[in-house]
Order: C-alpha cells, then structure tokens, then sequence
C-alpha cells in the first residue's frame, strides 16, 4: 500500500499544479463546476497513465511528435491571433459571465514605449490604470518582442523553451510533448493567460530555465565562461517579479553543492551583479516611484495584515534555505521541485490572508499560481505520467564528478 500510494504522490503534485492556477477561472462559474474540473483532471491523468501513456508512446515517433508539437502551438497562436485583438481591452462574454481585461500585456508595452522616449518608464499607467509591476528584467526580456511587434509572442518562444529544454533533459521528445497537451487541455487558464496575453507565463519559464541552464552547467562541467553567461541570464530574470526573489537560497545551495567555493561565490556574484545592474538604475532614480515594490503591498491586503510584506517572504526564504540546506544531493527535477514548494508556499500563505479577510475564498489570488506551475511540472511530470522503472530510464545519468569540488577558477 505504501508503495503504491508514494507512486500516486507526483500525480497529485501534477494535479495542484494544473488545477491551482484555473481555479480562478471558476470564481464566476461556481463551486460545483470547479469540484467536477478537478475530479475530471484526476480522472484524465489516471487514465493517460494507465491507458493512454502506454499506448501513445511506442507510437509518437520524434516525426510524429515533431507534427503533434507544431499542430498545438499553430492552434495556439491562431487562436491568440483571431481572438487576443477582441478580449485584449475588453473582456469576453463566456456561458453569461463576464471576464474582464488584462493589462499585463500592455504594461510592458507602456514601459518600453516610455524607454524608447527617454522617460522613467514607472510614473506611466497602464490602460485600466493600474501601475507597471514587472521590474526592469522583465522589460528588458519583453523588448524583442516588443520590436517584433507584440510583447505577448513571448509566451509561445518561451512555451515552446520549456518544452524543447523538457525534452533535451529527458531526452524525450514524445513524453514532452506529452506533458504539452496535457497541460493545455487540462488547466484552462494556461490557454485563457495565452489568450489575453499576459507574461505571468513566460515570467515563471524564464525563471526556470536560467536557473536550470546555470546550475546543469556547473554540474556538466562547462567552461566558466558558459557558466557565467547562464549565471548573468538568472541574474536578469529574476528581475521580472519579486516573489522570485526568494528561490535564490536554493540556486545558491546547488551550486555550493556542485562547485567550489571560489567558483559557486563568483557564480552567486555574477547572478547578483545582473539582478543589480538592471535592476538598480531604476529602483534609485526614484524610489518612491518604482512602482514594483508596490505590488508587495497586495500582500498586506488593503492595509489589514501591515506584516504580511515582510513575514511573508521572510518565512518564504527561510523555507529555501531549509530545503537547500536539508539536500544532500543534487538532481536537477528535486531542485525545480523545491522552487515548486518555495512559490507555491508564499501564493497559498497570500491566499489564506485575503480570504480570511475577505470571510470566503479568495479565487483572483489563485491567478498567480501560473508563476510556479511549470517548475511542478518538470518535477513531477515524468514520474506523473510513466511507471517508476520508465520515470526513472528517462532521467540522465548522474555525473560521478558532481560529489567532488569542481577545479579552481
């Protein structure tokens, strides 16, 4: 039985990771359709494990998944094409409900119009007049696509990264692709954050891959050099959104685990420099008007709990440190799964805050559950959908040398 039930332990990790960030959609819709979405996604992912896992797989040639993955972000970006331009400022109409506007989009694109203009891009607001809350990495990531000529194409380059990186760490193309439908079709609000454009998406991937990059880097033994640009690229993308803030303890208890001293400190300073040279050109000019740290304040709920802003996190961190401390080896699914925890902490703790001050169930904070879902799914999306002998074949063999310090720099 014991066995049995911790084989069912990353369904149910996979599980929250999809259904936590949709149950947001479900605050118009009520608390009867949310109990039957959630019972059908433990549903579907029993069946795809037992039924539809073993059945697919030995089928879904590299060709054949290649077209799969192509079909679903051509379905995507058609239907973001056809259908973003009308919800974009609006809203949409679903089933007689209503579901409002989203300015994430377009308060990246209010930054970086008031950069190209030489002016300090955080006194603007958005179009709902609400303040620019990415901080300046996020800007700064956001600006190609900008002068592509949409800030939200982001979301497809960085799906299609997490799923291309899934794929190579696995070295599955197949399951990865697996992982992508599953994750379309089983949490609407990934399709519906697609479809309004916002970059709480692409904001949680980047995070993600820098990290993963840097810390796979050390542990594979890359040249400093390579190792560095990953660490300068972490160090930048955790300048999108605070709450990322508080993963670092554990990017820096992997690499004091993988690396020197010398090496894992100059690592750690790299992130740091990046994170401050974007960061602080910004939050110093005025930093009653970087309107970032602002957003901090949603956690002390209009004023009720004045402590949250600063326990929160605090205890966030002290969980990072815990987890980094308590690891006695490196594997890179267990790190991501540990970020899972970290955010995942922090989102449930606000949500308990609001509801309890709101006397019920506070659904528009389970939006920001998006933020961490992709780090659960690379944790536990493996072990989730294969048997534990297969699971475990499609994870890389583990680097003998990563027990012993690496060379000096």
């Amino acid at each position: 039985m014991k066995p049995a039930l911790t084989a069912w332990k990353p369904v149910l990790g996979l599980a929250f990771c999809l259904i936590y960030p949709s149950i947001a959609i479900f605050k118009k819709l009520g608390v009867t359709p949310l109990l039957l979405y959630g019972l059908v996604v433990l549903v579907v992912l029993a069946l795809t494990r037992r039924q539809l896992v073993p059945l697919l797989l030995p089928k879904l040639t590299p060709l054949r998944a290649g077209v799969a993955l192509a079909l679903l972000l051509g379905a995507l970006l058609a239907a973001y094409l056809l259908i973003h331009p009308h919800i974009n400022k609006v809203g949409f109409q679903l089933l007689g409900r209503s579901f409002g506007a989203c300015d994430q989009s377009d308060a990246l694109e209010v930054a970086l119009r008031e950069i190209l203009h030489g002016r300090y891009p955080y006194y603007a607001k958005t179009f709902l007049n609400g303040p620019i809350s990415p901080l300046p990495g996020a800007v700064l990531l956001a600006s190609p696509f900008y002068l592509f000529g949409d800030v939200a194409l982001q979301n497809f380059f960085w799906l299609a990264v997490f799923i291309g990186g899934f794929a190579w760490f696995h070295r599955n193309l197949s399951l990865a692709v697996l992982v992508a439908y599953v994750t379309c079709l089983l949490s609407p609000h990934v399709v519906y954050h697609i479809l309004q454009g916002g970059d709480y998406l692409s904001n949680g991937i980047y995070v993600l891959a820098a990290c993963a990059c840097l810390v796979e880097a050390v542990h594979r033994r890359r040249s400093l050099w390579q190792c560095a640009g990953w660490a300068l690229l972490a160090g930048v993308a955790f300048s999108s959104r605070l709450n990322f803030i508080i993963l670092l303890p554990l990017v820096i208890g992997a690499l004091l685990r993988l690396a020197s001293w010398r090496q894992a400190l100059a690592l750690i300073a790299v992130v740091l420099a990046g994170f401050a040279v974007v960061t602080l050109p910004f939050a110093l000019f005025d930093p009653a008007g970087f309107s970032p740290l602002h957003t901090a304040n949603k956690l002390s709920i209009n004023g009720a709990f004045r402590w949250a802003p600063y326990v929160a996190p605090l205890l966030g961190g002290l969980l990072a440190i815990a987890l980094a401390v308590g690891r006695k080896r490196y594997q890179l699914p267990t790190l991501l799964g540990d970020m899972f925890f970290v955010q995942a902490f922090l989102m449930v703790f606000s949500l308990a805050l609001a509801s309890l001050h709101g006397g019920s169930l506070n659904f528009e904070w389970f939006s920001f559950g998006i933020l961490f879902m992709f780090f659960g799914i690379f944790a536990f999306g493996p072990a989730s959908l294969l048997p534990a002998e297969e699971s475990n074949a499609t994870a890389p063999p583990t680097n003998p040398r990563s027990t012993h310090p690496a060379p000096p720099v």
